[in-house]
């Protein structure tokens, strides 16, 4: 049987540990051979993220386990946080705004990973 995907994201959004933000993201999917693609970075926004990973808002549609760089910028620093990330669920946004991309850290460094949750503490409401 498959996780049921929107089930899994409702309860993650539900979850306390999770901050709900729209900050500015760029990414470039890793190993696709698509056009679109082709080692471009391309922008999204944060819906929400955690200690584990982001929800990201995409125009485009990435398959699970689709590796990627992501470049956060957060807080009023505009802190820039470079990371390798992996897709585990995406669905279509429902305004029809793109997809809905759940992602999860691969790589990320001590110093961000604390900084991360410093951000997650001052957004916290």
């Amino acid at each position: 049987m498959e996780p049921d995907f929107n089930l899994e994201l409702e309860q993650m959004i539900a979850n306390k540990h999770r901050v709900h933000v729209s900050e500015e993201v760029r990414y470039k999917i890793l190993d696709r051979e698509d056009e679109e693609f082709q080692g471009l970075y391309m922008e999204a926004r944060t819906i929400s993220i955690s200690k584990k990973g982001l929800i990201l808002l995409m125009k485009h549609r990435v398959k699970p386990e689709d590796a990627m760089i992501v470049e956060l910028i957060l807080g009023a620093e505009k802190r820039k946080i470079k990371t390798c990330c992996e897709s585990i669920g995406c669905r279509k946004e429902s305004f029809n705004k793109g997809y809905e991309v759940e992602v999860q850290f691969l790589i990320l460094k001590d110093e961000d990973k604390e900084y991360i949750e410093h951000y997650m503490k001052q957004n916290s409401a």
